[in-house]
């Protein structure tokens, strides 16, 4: 779907943490909102930078 001046509309992007206990994926807003806020990085040992 295009949005004004030719842009691409997309939906946020959807953070999900793995929990044990429940053996589920939970979203998690506060990532959601790091990456509205700026630029999210996962290392392959699974720490987030952000800037």
């Amino acid at each position: 779907m295009n949005g004004p001046y030719g842009s691409v509309l997309r939906a946020p992007t959807q953070y999900y943490l793995y929990h044990p206990q429940t053996q589920a994926y939970l979203r998690h807003p506060q990532l959601e909102q790091f990456a509205v806020d700026g630029t999210l990085r996962f290392s392959p040992s699974g720490q987030m930078e952000f800037s």
